[in-house]
């Protein structure tokens, strides 16, 4: 029987992800099903085989691409998802056969190429590939870079530029004329986060990312790399400065402020418990706190006996996972002596933003009216804290990271929902069950970049969001995959108003109370390389981050994690028990939240 005939006599959530054909069901010893060596069959099957399988037994006909945009398309799935063109049918989902947002992303970039213009809100949203080819035959994509932002147009009216010239320093501290700057733009919301946090003493949200390169390279060819992104980037350039009350990005020349590079030579390749003496000098860079006015990237070329390397010193305010692979990219053909293709700068991303800030904003309200924050820890004094000594007392004036971690095994997700999606759905369903509450409200991070047109999806800086999910769990008989495909309904709903705003969201969408301003739960599916190979010379490397883990020590948000490892999913729940709480109370918290979603996981 075909999913079609299935779908007209089930509800959604009781259709299968896949029909697989069996010569005859495996028995135990006792004579019933061996459910487990069934799971075993079907976690073992690669993509391509469960694609086979639904070509095969599912797909009443398999419809040959026609068009030439239906053509076009099944070549870049084929390249992308890593089948066989003849297992994409053109009346298939990207979703279904295997895909998810962030391979979205990578057909989005090699359409790119080709001169195609589509979104990931395209891939994501139409269900078929014949629908998505028509979309490819009604626009004519405007192929190139972006027109330049004009400079300090993107700034309100009030705000004056030569108030605030004054407060950036550039060429050794000296007070820069606005001659010297190149533009000035709003910062989004995340980044104001980002900008506090790397203020702090000692500074988070601050990482070096670092290269092993080829020990032939010259390091006067590294700081000729590194000044060159540096000219054509312009987050690594971006000094953050404090105005009527709000920060702000200043974008300074080039020639005005030229780019930070020491260079250090190390004597030895010794190691201790400690590392390396190259992570002694990331170490030390990681002690100095942003500074407004200043700016903040740093290159770091250090070389010992038996090994080079560049270190990249930001702010989580500069950059996100996926535009790394652009700096990346950009760097290693400036060194082997090609060509470099320019890239959108970060004003381009943030002009885009503004444009549909107020078309978000809708959206968002509609989606969370008559929504209520979601309340995890209370802060309550304890009635064992009355009248004890404070040096016995369960409570602290200082914040102390909580962390729980645990690998699971893969799950198989539902035909048409992603892996992220189908973490979100345990997520909501652990939150529910541990608040008892049926409407819950948390913070997802999504890459920004969902909605943004085909030249502008490869822009260098932080783009990276945090959107509402809000999942209604209406009985306790609802079952993880129909709460999963309603989720992955409204993640498709949403995809086109995920870009960062400036804008407060929960500030300007909620009627919470006014200090609500971050959500108490943020999640996070890990389902994007962080770490993208490159060749140099015939030489492989990998991009590597230092800290490799940053310390959870918000005492204000509760940190849900997932990343796929291999056929496992690690799992993380990190916190902070702040002034005030009491250490165990939030550490048995996150333990029962962590151990909801791995028994949700594991069950399904």
């Amino acid at each position: 029987m075909s999913r079609d005939k299935i779908s007209s006599k089930l509800p959604s959530y009781m259709v299968p992800s896949v029909c697989l054909l069996l010569d005859a069901f495996p028995i135990t010893s006792t004579g019933k099903i061996d459910r487990r060596t069934l799971r075993r069959l079907a976690s073992c099957m690669t993509r391509e085989q469960l694609a086979s399988e639904n070509m095969l037994h599912d797909r009443p006909v398999y419809r040959h691409p026609s068009t030439v945009a239906e053509k076009q398309l099944q070549k870049l799935w084929s390249e992308v998802l890593g089948l066989e063109p003849r297992l994409i049918s053109a009346d298939d989902s990207f979703l279904q056969i295997g895909g998810d947002s962030i391979q979205a992303m990578r057909l989005i970039g090699a359409a790119r190429e080709q001169g195609l213009a589509l979104t990931v809100a395209d891939v994501l949203g139409h269900h078929s590939m014949s629908r998505l080819a028509q979309i490819l035959d009604s626009t004519k994509p405007e192929l190139g870079m972006l027109e330049p932002v004009e400079p300090f147009s993107l700034l309100p009216k009030d705000v004056r530029v030569d108030d605030m010239t004054p407060l950036t320093e550039t060429k050794h501290g000296d007070t820069n004329a606005r001659e010297g700057i190149s533009d000035i733009f709003p910062v989004t919301d995340l980044q104001t986060s980002y900008i506090s946090a790397a203020m702090q003493d000692p500074p988070s949200s601050c990482s070096i990312f670092y290269l092993t390169l080829p020990g032939q390279i010259a390091v006067e060819d590294l700081v000729k790399a590194c000044e060159f992104v540096w000219s054509q980037l312009d987050a690594l350039r971006a000094a953050f400065v404090e105005y009527n009350g709000r920060y702000w990005q200043v974008i300074p020349t080039s020639s005005a402020t030229p780019a930070r590079i020491s260079i250090h030579r190390l004597d030895a390749d010794e190691s201790n418990e400690k590392g390396s003496l190259h992570d002694e000098v990331y170490r030390k860079a990681l002690m100095t706190s942003l500074r407004l006015g200043t700016t903040y990237t740093e290159f770091l070329i250090s070389r010992s006996p038996s090994q080079l390397r560049l270190g990249i010193r930001m702010t989580h305010a500069q950059y996100d996972g996926i535009s790394f692979g652009e700096l990346v990219a950009m760097m290693t053909a400036h060194l082997a002596g090609r060509t470099v293709d320019a890239r959108p700068q970060f004003s381009h991303y943030i002009q885009f933003a503004l444009a549909h800030e107020a078309e978000s904003l809708k959206y968002w309200r509609n989606v969370l009216q008559g929504s209520q924050p979601l309340v995890l820890a209370p802060r309550v004094p304890s009635p064992l804290t009355i009248g004890q000594d404070a040096a016995t007392s369960p409570t602290s004036s200082s914040t102390r990271s909580l962390k729980t971690t645990g690998f699971i095994d893969a799950p198989r997700t539902p035909a048409g929902v992603t892996s992220a999606t189908y973490f979100i759905s345990a997520c909501a369903y652990a939150l529910s069950k541990v608040t008892t509450s049926t409407d819950v409200v948390f913070g997802f991070v999504v890459s920004g970049r969902a909605a943004l047109q085909h030249n502008l999806s490869n822009v260098f800086g932080p783009c990276v969001n945090v959107v509402p999910i809000r999942a209604s769990i209406a009985s306790a008989d609802m079952s993880l995959t129909q709460l999963s495909l309603d989720l992955q309904q409204q993640r498709m709903r949403g995809a086109r108003f995920e870009t960062s705003t400036c804008a407060d969201v929960l500030g300007q969408c909620t009627d919470w109370p006014k200090d609500t301003r971050y959500h108490s739960c943020v999640v996070t599916f890990q389902d994007i390389d962080e770490q993208p190979s490159f060749n140099l010379d015939d030489e492989s490397s990998k991009l590597h981050a230092f800290p490799e883990e940053d310390q959870v020590d918000d005492a204000e948000v509760l940190y849900v994690y997932a990343k796929p490892v291999g056929m496992r999913w690690e799992v993380r729940v990190g916190g902070a028990s702040g002034p005030g709480e009491e250490h165990g109370a939030k550490e048995e918290l996150i333990e029962r939240i962590h151990e909801a979603i791995c028994l949700l996981l594991k069950r399904s």
